[in-house]
């Protein structure tokens, strides 16, 4: 009877340890799944910050029509800026003659003054020939 009772008591403490090897393995596993949900949620927190900074800097951007315009109007100053730069060449072209023309502008005024000087002998000698075309009949 008492080794009955004996076999007894040693299957149970043999049940009993392998019930706790069991729950140890268990508790291992639990423990691990513990670690990961943390790791888990430590990423989830990290991607929510990054998904606000995104969301920041997104509202941030100027809309998409805004891009376009900016563009249509970027385009049109360099535009604008391509033909004043072909008028400037043009100017340049043109004041380059300036000491040309200058230069030809003082040959035709003394041109014109010596013409003026020839005109006011001219009338001299008219003056001149009409008084003596005067006098004539006088004698």
């Amino acid at each position: 009877d008492a080794r009955e009772e004996k076999s007894q008591l040693e299957a149970g403490i043999l049940e009993l340890k392998n019930s706790i090897s069991e729950l140890e393995e268990e508790t291992k596993s639990i423990l691990s799944l513990k670690k990961q949900i943390g790791d888990l949620e430590e990423e989830l927190e990290m991607k929510n910050t990054q998904m606000m900074t995104l969301e920041k800097e997104l509202k941030a951007l100027p809309p998409p029509g805004a891009i376009k315009e900016l563009t249509q109007k970027s385009t049109s100053l360099l535009q604008r800026h391509e033909h004043t730069l072909v008028k400037m060449a043009s100017l340049e072209k043109e004041a380059k003659l300036v000491p040309a023309l200058r230069k030809h502008i003082e040959e035709l005024e003394d041109e014109i003054d010596s013409k003026e000087e020839e005109y006011n002998l001219m009338v001299e000698k008219m003056d001149i020939l009409e008084e003596e075309n005067n006098l004539i009949p006088e004698l």
